[in-house]
């Protein structure tokens, strides 16, 4: 993006829809349904340029856009969808994990609804889904009336809102399934994934203790170089940031927790310096890790009162 963004995790994302007004105006919730799907959706308008990222497990999820521009990215991919009037079905499938990275555009009002949670109703290495990760199309007109119904109403999570959320989930895979038929509408990007082992290779020898790029090219029993190359086929980004990412997210559930200190969090993570860490966590989310302590703690005590 041209001008400097804040960065957020997902997470910060979802606690700024319910406690913080000066990212973005409008109204956006997340919500577990009892019925298995994730839902997240509503209206909004960012103060500021925001990108969020987050390294994504294998998930499938619809987005219903319905006004604005959906701007993200998958790896080194980047995909730029407009509702252009009529709106915009989107599916992700993504079939490995991968950097997914949402971008907000100062100014610009993002109106949309996304549901997670297909994937149950699938049977394993379905051959229902092509590989391709990102494809779109133009949002029906049920589509559109039960988005804009969901986006306008308050939500419950009983009976009749699982109801509902599943009516807009299968009228999307029928919807889907139809445009499939047809051939025609989507826009094939395909996420560059060359050796399937490889990311579950990554994430067992770094939960083992191999915390830097040496380490795990020794405990993967290949050189350097050719781990490099290998993480920048299968990912489409550096080992480098892969480690970082890793590193970084897995210091923000440390810290979320409160079971740990900022000290003791560096150590844990590879960082001999709690200086060198917390200067890397501050580039990389925006915020210090006490302001992450803070706030958690905040919630905790308000939860006990």
């Amino acid at each position: 993006m041209d001008r400097a963004a804040l960065p957020l995790t997902s997470e910060q994302m979802i606690q700024a829809s319910r406690h913080q007004t000066d990212l973005y105006d409008g109204d956006y919730h997340f919500y577990q349904l009892q019925c298995g799907i994730h839902i997240h959706g509503g209206s909004l308008r960012a103060r500021s340029n925001v990108t969020c990222r987050r390294m994504a497990k294998p998930y499938i999820a619809f987005v219903l856009l319905i006004e604005g521009t959906l701007r993200f990215g998958i790896g080194s991919d980047y995909h730029e969808i407009s509702a252009q009037g009529q709106g915009q079905a989107v599916l992700i499938n993504l079939s490995k994990e991968a950097l997914f990275t949402r971008f907000l555009s100062q100014g610009e009002k993002l109106t949309k609804l996304t549901l997670n949670g297909l994937e149950q109703w699938l049977p394993k290495n379905t051959a229902n889904l092509p590989s391709n990760a990102v494809q779109h199309w133009a949002l029906s007109p049920t589509l559109k009336r039960l988005a804009k119904q969901w986006v306008s109403q308050p939500f419950t999570n009983d009976l009749a809102g699982n109801t509902h959320a599943l009516q807009i989930l299968n009228t999307c895979w029928e919807t889907y399934r139809q445009e499939l038929d047809r051939d025609e509408s989507t826009c094939p990007t395909k996420i560059r994934i060359k050796e399937l082992g490889l990311i579950d290779e990554l994430e067992r020898v770094y939960a083992n203790g191999a915390s830097n790029i040496d380490d795990i090219a020794d405990a993967l029993h290949i050189s350097r170089r050719t781990l490099q190359r290998r993480v920048q086929d299968a990912l489409g980004i550096p080992l480098q940031q892969w480690l970082l990412a890793t590193k970084m997210q897995q210091a923000m559930e440390y810290l979320a927790s409160g079971e740990m200190t900022i000290g003791e969090v560096a150590y844990h993570i590879g960082y001999r310096h709690p200086s060198n860490f917390i200067h890397a966590f501050k580039q990389h989310f925006g915020i210090t890790p006490a302001t992450v302590i803070q706030k958690h703690s905040q919630q905790h005590f308000s939860h006990l009162h």
